[in-house]
């Protein structure tokens, strides 16, 4: 029966009591079963997703009909439906209470200053210089949305050589206080973060040399030796962590590098799911001294990085996918935006950046290049004690969308009306 199912799975809370639950990274609790959704077929992410979600609440509604359900949180930094046709993304869960987006942290210095390219110029026939959209911020676009292959296409190596360059450049401001700077490769498939890993941190060629890969802080192959490095510092992420020879199958390339990389990180492991584990450990690790990680300069992954991933020390983020939606651009962008360094004073946090190409973020702050502007001193805003009858009640924001103020306003807008006498001023108008 139920009542047994909650008694054998919740020991330490039998008794009939109320339980409050906390639903962490509650976006993935919810699935949206209506006519809205796009018809087609699921990819097994989302498959998955779906599954995790059901099972959850299912749970949850076995809880709510033995009266054994209490108060319910949910906390997300993405509080709306992930799978939606585009034209009702954005919408927020209508229980939402507070919404404290992305931009808001960056505009409040909560979190690194995300920096994408912003300019991006050429020469027409007559010599004149001719603003483009910029090419690195859309690596994929750019490059046509073509699959990887061993030799990547100048497309996708010069935009990358450029990132690595900077990244090299500040490794060394980093490495004066102690500290490795973590540069994520995100990819679409499998294929292509091979072909990425391949590239970067090298590879096992058909005559078993180790050939180094092309950026020296990135490469697990010494060049001086043409040997693995004892600390590798680039890792390659994703579920294809199996031995093929274990798993009953004949080892493929893409196969072949991720068991020898398993090799690698350890050599050790006497069967997959050593294996699996060790490159877990060093993953869930990533810039932490003394563990694992600790020596990691690029993560190299196949879509979304883990959830509740948390590496401080991320400045560089390379992106080679399509990017449907500015939500995943923020999601993307977001593993690169926790700030290393905090004063533990009230004082505004000193200014740190992520330096993004590849991935189309787009946000009013990132308009104008050049250096941030000055600090000031900040000033509190606090409500005044009396004044309650002017209190403005804010409505529910089910979404968000540009409002063009150039364009004419429709007709049925009419002007706003002149303030109650009764209002000291204040009034509220909803378009």
């Amino acid at each position: 029966s139920d009542a047994e199912l909650v008694d054998r799975l919740l020991r330490t809370h039998r008794g009939g009591s109320s339980i409050a639950v906390f639903n962490d990274e509650a976006h993935h609790c919810y699935t949206l079963r209506d006519t809205r959704v796009a018809a087609g077929p699921s990819d097994l992410e989302e498959k998955r997703d779906r599954r995790g979600a059901e099972l959850w609440f299912g749970a949850l509604r076995k809880l709510k009909g033995l009266g054994r359900l209490g108060q319910g949180f949910d906390l997300s930094a993405t509080p709306m439906w992930l799978r939606r046709p585009s034209s009702l993304r954005a919408e927020t869960f209508p229980w939402t209470v507070s919404d404290f987006s992305l931009i808001d942290a960056v505009e409040s210095g909560l979190v690194k200053v995300p920096r994408v390219p912003v300019e991006d110029h050429k020469t027409n026939d007559d010599g004149e210089l001719v603003y483009q959209s910029p090419r690195y911020r859309n690596v994929y676009q750019y490059n046509g949305g073509s699959d990887l292959e061993d030799a990547l296409p100048p497309k996708v190596y010069e935009p990358l050589g450029e990132l690595y360059a900077h990244y090299e450049e500040t490794s060394h401001e980093y490495g004066r206080k102690g500290l490795v700077p973590v540069m994520i490769v995100v990819a679409n498939t499998i294929k292509n973060a091979t072909a990425l890993h391949s590239y970067i941190s090298g590879y096992k060629a058909t005559d078993q040399t180790w050939a180094p890969g092309q950026f020296e802080l990135f490469s697990n192959i010494a060049p001086s030796t043409g040997k693995p490095r004892r600390r590798l510092p680039t890792i390659l992420v994703h579920s294809r962590l199996d031995d093929p020879n274990e798993a009953g199958r004949s080892p493929d390339k893409i196969g072949k590098v991720v068991y020898g990389q398993a090799e690698l990180f350890a050599p050790d492991a006497k069967n997959a799911t050593q294996r699996r584990e060790a490159i877990r450990d060093v993953f869930m690790s990533v810039g932490r001294k003394g563990m694992p990680g600790e020596a990691i300069r690029c993560v190299i992954s196949v879509g979304m990085l883990t959830e509740g991933w948390d590496a401080r020390s991320v400045t560089h983020v390379f992106g080679y996918r399509a990017f449907g939606s500015q939500l995943l651009c923020e999601q993307v962008a977001g593993r690169a935006l926790r700030k290393i360094a905090f004063t533990g004073t009230d004082e505004l946090q000193p200014l740190e950046y992520a330096n993004l190409f590849g991935v189309p973020f787009t946000w009013q702050g990132g308009i104008s290049p050049g250096p941030p502007p000055p600090i000031v001193k900040p000033r509190d805003v606090r409500t005044v004690e009396g004044r309650a009858q002017y209190r403005i009640s804010f409505p529910h924001v089910a979404g968000y969308s540009r409002l063009d103020l150039s364009a004419e306003l429709p007709h049925s807008c009419e002007p706003l009306p002149p303030p109650h006498p009764d209002s000291g001023g204040l009034t509220q108008r909803v378009l």
